[in-house]
């Protein structure tokens, strides 16, 4: 499921998607990184930890040096704020750090970064899910168990277990 993209210096650099398959604890995560190429194509895969995998893609949309900055992309709206951010650092009313979270609050209402609550929020969902498989897991388990006690009642009385063919 798409995620959010990854922003360094203010130009998109990867796509994430995250939730996927389940693997061991955790569930499966790519990135796709886009690069510069004569086609579109998938040129590298990798897969830099246990069930995080890299992708990285070429394409000529991405060949202009322009076309990965994150500002051109904005609404004008927000392209606004981030103008008012760049002339507050430029004045000295916030450090880099309030400059970097005024930006990461644009970038998360632009929707290209999840807010803090919305990746609560797929966490909470995700917990939820597991401890509903692992129920379900539990009550099939005990159903399998019941089954197999009357199959084995029935074998003890000599009842065939096996269903005739109804023709």
């Amino acid at each position: 499921i798409w995620q959010e993209w990854e922003i360094v210096n203010n130009t998109f650099v990867g796509m994430w998607m995250k939730e996927g398959d389940s693997c061991a604890s955790k569930n499966r995560q790519t990135k796709v990184i886009f690069t510069c190429g004569t086609s579109h194509k998938l040129a590298h895969v990798s897969e830099p930890n246990t069930c995080i995998y890299w992708l990285t893609f070429e394409t000529p949309l991405v060949c202009h040096p322009q076309s990965l900055l994150v500002y051109p992309n904005l609404k004008e709206e927000l392209q606004k704020r981030w103008d008012q951010a760049e002339q507050s650092l430029y004045d000295g009313l916030i450090t880099q750090q309030g400059y970097r979270k005024l930006l990461q609050a644009i970038f998360e209402d632009a929707g290209y970064l999840k807010t803090a609550q919305e990746k609560i929020e797929t966490k909470e969902q995700n917990h939820s899910q597991e401890e509903t498989l692992s129920r379900c897991n539990e009550e099939r388990n005990k159903l399998s168990e019941e089954i197999q006690m009357l199959k084995d009642i029935l074998a003890r009385h000599n009842i065939s277990t096996i269903l005739p063919d109804v023709k």
